[in-house]
């Protein structure tokens, strides 16, 4: 972050952000069921921590199938966090590492859907999406309808429409095509791609 030009208020912003994150893992923590980071790790690497209570709360803790399918997609973002080196992904400012908060999550959580849709068609004989097949406590559902929650982690669009983009772009370029994006940002793609798969190949197939 260091090497970015920040206007003052987005240093303020970036400040309040900070002192609010705490009260947002309280908010949040019944849909946190899995996550991936790479914060706090000694060795620079990317770890998952996977919580037994916000998976009862989630209606998956005594599903085998959908905790193969949560296991394969956070596998996935390790593979996505070795192939990126050290191009930077998350970042508060997506806008001055040239890319979209929406392109980010389309590429990073659909191309994770996309794989842990095909693990479970390979193990299971058909995709698992544990999106319809839990059945959620009364508190997940609590917290799920507080005003303006999504916006503390991707919707439901990053995944679906996330997953149908990489879908297209394997079909029509391969893997190969789809892991190039890991190493530049440039080729992430735009709000408008998202939706237009077709548009986004062309860009990215040189």
């Amino acid at each position: 972050m260091a090497d970015l030009d920040l206007k003052p208020e987005e240093i303020n912003a970036l400040r309040g952000a900070i002192k609010i994150h705490g009260l947002v893992r309280l908010l949040v923590w019944p849909m946190m069921m899995a996550n991936t980071m790479d914060l706090d790790s000694s060795d620079g690497r990317s770890q998952t921590i996977l919580a037994p209570r916000a998976l009862h709360h989630g209606g998956l803790l005594a599903d085998e199938q959908c905790l193969v399918q949560m296991a394969a997609h956070e596998l996935v973002h390790h593979a996505q966090d070795e192939a990126r080196g050290g191009t930077v992904l998350r970042t508060f400012f997506p806008q001055h590492r040239g890319f979209t908060l929406g392109g980010r999550l389309a590429m990073v959580e659909g191309h994770a859907h996309w794989v842990d849709q095909q693990v479970t068609t390979r193990l299971f004989g058909q995709p698992v999406d544990a999106h319809q097949r839990a059945r959620r406590s009364w508190r997940h559902r609590l917290h799920s309808a507080m005003p303006g929650i999504r916006r503390f982690g991707p919707g439901r669009d990053s995944y679906v429409q996330g997953a149908q983009l990489i879908e297209h772009a394997v079909a029509a370029g391969g893997t190969d095509l789809v892991n190039r994006v890991w190493k530049d940002t440039s080729l992430l793609p735009s709000q408008e791609e998202i939706t237009d798969p077709d548009a986004w190949i062309r860009r990215i197939a040189f």
